[in-house]
């Protein structure tokens, strides 16, 4: 991203810490299998992650995973 890279973004997002940013799901799309920069993504506030190239139901589990739990955080 020209501004920011997602680190940024997802600290930036988290910092709001309120309302639905406080529980937005945040999911990077990363070609890196290192585990720093898959730790870095964690320490960054996002709640996962899909490896490149992805498989769309892989996708559409994390997220439908990550609704589920931010729906049972919220009761």
């Amino acid at each position: 991203m020209p501004v920011m890279d997602g680190f940024d973004a997802a600290r930036s997002i988290r910092s709001y810490n309120q309302g639905q940013f406080k529980s937005l799901p945040i999911i990077a799309l990363t070609a890196s299998v290192m585990q720093n920069d898959l730790d870095e993504i964690m320490l960054s506030g996002m709640d996962g992650y899909i490896i490149k190239p992805f498989v769309q139901a892989e996708l559409r589990l994390k997220i439908s995973n990550l609704l589920k739990e931010a729906a049972l955080n919220k009761n």
